[in-house]
């Protein structure tokens, strides 16, 4: 139950067509994480300070911070 919020960042990446291997960067943070959470009791302690869900929302955003940088410098033939 606790994976389908984590998931709502890389769905997000691919509906708007981002690159797979952001999609993979993200699929990897949740598996790391997910399996860092199986481990008893120093699981939880490690999970907690892993934060896959924060991790890939940063990574979303670099993202297309990035796109709109890019899509400045192709509309002005500069950088933005």
């Amino acid at each position: 139950l606790s994976v389908a919020p984590a998931l709502f960042p890389i769905i997000v990446a691919r509906r708007h067509n981002l690159s797979p291997e952001l999609q993979g960067r993200m699929l990897l943070n949740i598996t790391a994480d997910w399996l860092v959470g199986t481990i008893p009791v120093l699981g939880d302690v490690l999970d907690a300070a892993f934060k896959a869900n924060t991790k890939n929302v940063k990574l979303l955003e670099e993202e297309v911070a990035r796109l709109r940088r890019q899509a400045a410098w192709t509309q002005d033939g500069k950088p933005a």
